[in-house]
């Protein structure tokens, strides 16, 4: 469809008001939304897979009668718009692209530099592509969260969580870029460029004292091992600098000491060359020995302290780096020391089997598993740690006399313990990765003094959560397994920032910005009274803090300057819409943005308003696999406007519910969205040619209606439960194959067809619904949009009319699959075919095998023959009865247990004689009983008739085959 076609109908969806919410207390309400989005550049067409399942959704329900709230609004909090409008400023040649694709006039740009005006303009550019996209969100709701009545909202809310203790102040760990302050490292990389998968990896360090008091300072994963250390690792050509702490000088690697000087403090002192240290022995804690120090090319510098302890009874890595040392190095660290066993008696994997068999250390032991021997064997070596460690730390019990008998999992934290008590460790955090801010700045981790964080540790609110996720429905069902793991897992949270921040002011702090993602978190409540104040009924003065008690909470007297009227106006309102049906969002949210949208909605309201569900759906990818992103401009997908006018919106909406599951990730293919404009053209034409003065036989016009009574109530299933993808296979796929099959069989248009079309019309309507509209202009006297969604009662139910059509469905099969294989053979195509309908005998005969076989048994001769005896009409058969089960009985196990279609098999086939002779080319087509066949079965096979299955016989002008 064309894009002013499209514009048409969008135009009259708006004249008609459809995306507006309406509350009307005598019909159920319908409010979903998906997570707003930000602002760090033009959307793309990964972003449109969500509204596209939204909207699809929300027509739906409006069809069905039920009043429908979509909202939408801007997340212009944080880093992105700032970005944004620092790259226009920079004329970036990426978004120099993106303005140029997307038409903006050149002396719009200097406007763009601003970061509010940028963020303002990427709001409106995101409501027109949406628009376009025919997706009726409600432009009443449209709220920025830098508008003022918004940030009077947020001010509540940090209030409000701050009397329940929520909000706290305290030393914090966080992640800092060093120019913009604070900022949110996780998978939605609202604040990054890229690492927002990254983990925080928690070293214990430890100090290996030098004789001249200095200390090496070690950095490890495993500290209850520091009993089993044989030597220090350096590496040779790196240098290290002196930690400066107090009075105490600690030698680390450069990267290493930075990072301690963030979190603890001190200062970086004067370079090391590490080869000054080799060969030198330093004192190990709490077992007082000294080990020495040796080269080794296993040490990272960037990670950690660039100073390892090497344990090899049980670090992999180690044993393997012992390998490549001289025998007289190597003899020096005498005996090694194993500091851990796996209890006998444990049931192990047969993986973990592998780890404790055979001689040597159980490093060694891993190593030889593995197959890695050298330093240089990365993959089987990293393998080999993961195994060994896994199975160490979930089974292993210490030996060494001060921890004996205690697991492996407590003495890491004793051991650790003990180490700070004796003041010289400290925890060292790191990403597991580069983290990247939107500026380009290596993200850090520092210690901040007086940080604001919001309490999700708190065990009551945490546990409180937890009880009303359980009651979630989630799309897909597994993320509701991982919930409770991922709202236990989740701690405190910095919920403030100072910087050059977008956002709302900390009421508690005005001088710190709320973090965007903790004023994201119940704006689902707050788009309710957005309308209010978009239509003056409302000022953003009269916001407070009591107002919002009020009609959020049911509490206290209100804001007096708001009329009572109003007030119980606005309450019933976010009665009437919450709880929230459905929050949509991509993969990212499932850590970040669904579990801080629980806690506080845990916090605020009610165990009866809690959301009702949450739908992750998958990514739409690049060609690698990789997330698009608005702040990728160098991706190679369309932009949306081209892909609007290249495709239409409707090809869009249709290639997003067809080409994977909603949970899936899927890559962008302009080859699938092409398909699929090519197959809304396919539907367009057979919906216009269903209108007509002809029909179908009584049966086939059954069969189709009863066809469509079964099609409608799996939409409606489907629909509701979300599940959009098997409804566009039904509505663009089995329809059309169903109505072909009615034209095939003898059927035309008139009225069973237009009858179906009209339901097929509005069937079209959720996933392209300019596609529907264009359709129903003539056949409806109003929009496609407002009319009541088709019920399978509009179409009656033929069991009947479904058996005969499916018999005939399954002996065409059979037949066809002959004549294929026919061709290969010598003598030309068939002229005639001959059908013999078996004897009524086989189906009581293979009924009682049937039965049999749902028992558990093999049929058999003698337990049907005595059942035959039984049944004085059988006993003229009583030969060939057991020849029939013989032959028949095996073959029962392949099949369906309900058997063939109960039909008339005879009358089904004569009644069909025209519609096979023309379907298949014969010259003529007979139907024959079983009994009456002699006469035309000159190759004497009509005893292999069965039910459902008549045999036959292919006449040709030289040949004859039988089946």
């Amino acid at each position: 469809m064309d894009v002013q076609a499209a514009l048409r109908w969008q135009e009259e969806w708006a004249r008609a008001g459809l995306a507006t919410g309406q509350r009307d207390p005598r019909r159920s309400k319908f409010y979903a939304l998906v997570a707003y989005p930000g602002t760090s550049g033009f959307l793309h067409v990964g972003h449109l897979r969500s509204y596209a399942y939204a909207d699809a959704l929300h027509r739906y329900h409006r069809s069905i009668g039920e009043s429908v709230l979509f909202p939408f609004g801007l997340h212009a909090s944080g880093l992105p718009a700032v970005t944004f409008a620092q790259r226009v400023k920079d004329r970036d040649p990426g978004v120099v692209r993106s303005l140029e694709e997307a038409g903006v006039p050149p002396a719009v740009w200097p406007a763009l530099e601003d970061p509010i005006e940028a963020a303002r303009f990427l709001g409106d550019e995101y409501r027109r592509v949406l628009h376009r996209m025919g997706v009726l969100i409600d432009d009443s709701t449209y709220v920025t969260t830098i508008d003022d009545d918004y940030q009077r909202f947020v001010g509540w809310q940090m209030r409000a969580l701050g009397a329940l203790g929520e909000v706290v102040r305290g030393t914090y760990f966080a992640s800092v870029c060093p120019v913009c302050g604070p900022v949110a490292v996780d998978t939605s990389e609202t604040d990054l460029s890229s690492g927002g998968d990254a983990e925080v990896v928690r070293f214990t360090t430890i100090p290996f004292r030098l004789d001249d008091g200095r200390a090496l300072l070690a950095a490890t994963l495993r500290p209850e091992t520091v009993y089993g250390v044989t030597n220090l690792w350096l590496a040779p050509d790196e240098e290290l600098v002196v930690w400066h702490r107090g009075d105490q000088e600690f030698l680390v690697a450069r990267a290493g000491a930075e990072r301690l000087v963030e979190q603890h403090g001190g200062r970086v002192g004067h370079p090391i060359p590490a080869r000054d240290l080799l060969g030198r022995t330093v004192r190990v804690p709490l077992v007082e020995r000294k080990v020495p120090i040796f080269p080794s090319p296993l040490v990272d510098p960037a990670i950690g302290t660039g100073v390892v302890m090497s344990v090899p009874a049980h670090a992999p890595a180690d044993a393997a780096a012992l390998r490549e040392l001289s025998a007289l190095e190597r003899a020096s660290l005498g005996t090694i020391p194993v500091l851990l066993e796996i209890p006998s008696g444990v049931a192990l994997t047969a993986s973990e089997e592998t780890l404790t068999s055979g001689d040597g250390t159980p490093a060694e032991r891993a190593l030889r598993a593995t197959g890695a021997e050298r330093l240089g064997d990365a993959v089987a070596l990293a393998e080999a740690t993961d195994r060994l460690y896994r199975l160490e730390f979930v089974r292993g019990r210490m030996t060494v006399a001060e921890l004996a008998g205690v697991s492996v999992r407590d003495a890491r934290d004793r051991v650790a313990e003990r180490l700070r008590a004796a003041g010289d460790s400290v925890e060292l955090q790191e990403f597991s990765k580069p983290v990247i801010c939107r500026n380009g700045h290596n993200v850090i981790i520092r210690k901040l003094e007086d940080q604001w964080y919001l309490r999700y540790s708190d065990p009551d609110w945490k546990a409180r959560t937890i009880r009303a996720a359980a009651s979630l429905v989630t799309w897909p069902a597994e993320y509701a397994r991982e919930l409770p793991g991922i709202l236990d897992w989740f701690g405190d949270r910095p919920c403030a920032r100072k910087g050059r921040w977008l956002g709302t002011p900390l009421p508690n702090d005005p001088s710190w910005i709320v973090e965007p993602i903790a004023d994201s978190t119940f704006y689902m409540a707050y788009f309710v009274v957005r309308r209010f104040v978009g239509n003056g009924k409302l000022r953003p003065a009269q916001l407070t803090d009591a107002f919002f008690d009020a009609v959020f909470r049911g509490t206290g007297p209100g804001e007096p300057s708001v009329p009572p009227g109003l007030a119980r106006e606005l309450r019933e309102e976010f009665l009437y819409w919450y709880p929230l049906d459905i929050n949509m969002g991509g993969h990212e949210h499932k850590s970040v943005h669904f579990p801080v949208f629980l806690y506080t909605h845990t916090a605020l309201l009610p165990p009866e308003l809690q959301p009702r569900s949450i739908y992750v759906n998958g990514w739409v990818t690049g060609a690698a696999g990789a997330k698009l992103s608005k702040k990728d401009s160098s991706s190679t997908r369309p932009p949306v406007d081209r892909a609007l006018e290249t495709w239409g919106a409707d090809a869009l909406r249709l290639w997003y519910t067809t080409a994977a599951a909603p949970s899936a990730e899927v890559e962008w293919s302009s080859d699938g969205v092409e398909a699929a404009r090519v197959r809304l053209d396919e539907v367009e034409r057979l919906v216009r040619e269903m209108a007509g003065s002809g029909r179908g036989e009584p049966e086939l016009d059954a069969w189709f209606s009863s066809m469509m009574h079964r099609l409608i109530l799996r939409v409606r299933a489907g629909l509701a439960a979300a599940d959009l993808r098997p409804v566009a296979e039904d509505v663009y796929v089995t329809l059309p194959a169903l109505l072909r099959r009615y034209y095939a069989r003898g059927g035309s248009p008139g009225d069973a067809t237009e009858r179906i079309a009209r339901a097929w019309t509005v069937l079209l309507g959720p996933i392209t619904p300019h596609l529907a509209e264009a359709v129903g202009e003539g056949r409806f006297s109003g929009l496609v949009a407002v009319q009541p969604f088709p019920q399978a009662s509009e179409f009656p139910l033929s069991d009947v009319a479904e058996a005969r059509e499916e018999y005939l469905r399954l002996v065409e099969e059979d037949l066809r699959a002959v004549l294929r294989a026919g061709k290969e053979r010598p003598g030309g195509p068939s002229d005639e075919v001959v059908f013999y309908v078996a004897a009524p005998w086989k189906a009581r005969i293979e009924e009682w095998m049937r039965e049999a076989a749902a028992r558990g048994e093999l049929p058999n001769v003698r337990s049907i023959m005595e059942r035959v005896a039984a049944h004085p009409d059988l006993s003229a058969y009583r030969a060939e009865i057991p020849k029939y089960v013989q032959r028949v009985g095996p073959l029962l196990r392949s099949e369906p247990a309900s058997g063939p279609p109960k039909v008339d098999e005879r009358a089904t086939l004569r009644a069909a004689e025209g519609y096979l002779a023309r379907r298949l080319n014969f010259r003529s087509v007979q139907v024959v009983s079983e009994e009456e066949g002699a006469e035309v079965d000159p190759l004497g096979r009509r005893d292999r008739s069965r039910p459902g299955k008549p045999a036959f016989y292919l006449v040709r002008s030289t040949d004859a085959t039988a089946r």
